[in-house]
């Protein structure tokens, strides 16, 4: 009464199993492979930068740098958030990407999107950039 039971898997039904589909396998890591080449060969590269400005509200002579004035610590504030705002403004970051002629790069520069790629595969007119 010694029958061998079909619902138990052992080890060398496993690597029986993987040595039989061994070439799907490979096949299947080497696409997977080739895709994220793909991808990372094709993608643009994203650059992030910061940068730390030190703000000094203080109101120095510039004929007699030892002496300095002082200034009341809302008006300090309030001076500090002004100057942090025009550095946020949409019309200082207008003008420094036409100074620096941004909008004429390939990476900063208008591109055509994915879909209006597969539109224009399919004959559609492009919309304007």
């Amino acid at each position: 009464m010694n029958t061998p039971n079909e619902d138990v898997i052992d080890f060398r039904d496993v690597l029986g199993i993987i040595r039989r589909q061994s070439r799907l396998i490979l096949l299947t890591f080497v696409v997977v492979l080739a895709i994220a080449f793909v991808y990372v060969v094709q993608a643009t590269p994203m650059y992030r930068a910061t940068a730390l400005i030190k703000l000094n509200p203080q109101e120095t002579n510039l004929l007699d740098p030892n002496s300095v004035g002082s200034i009341n610590g809302s008006v300090e504030t309030t001076l500090i958030e002004t100057e942090v705002e025009i550095l946020k403004s949409s019309n200082l970051a207008i003008k420094t990407i036409e100074a620096t002629g941004l909008s004429q790069t390939d990476e900063f520069g208008p591109k055509v999107g994915t879909i209006d790629k597969f539109r224009a595969a399919l004959g559609f007119e492009l919309p304007p950039l």
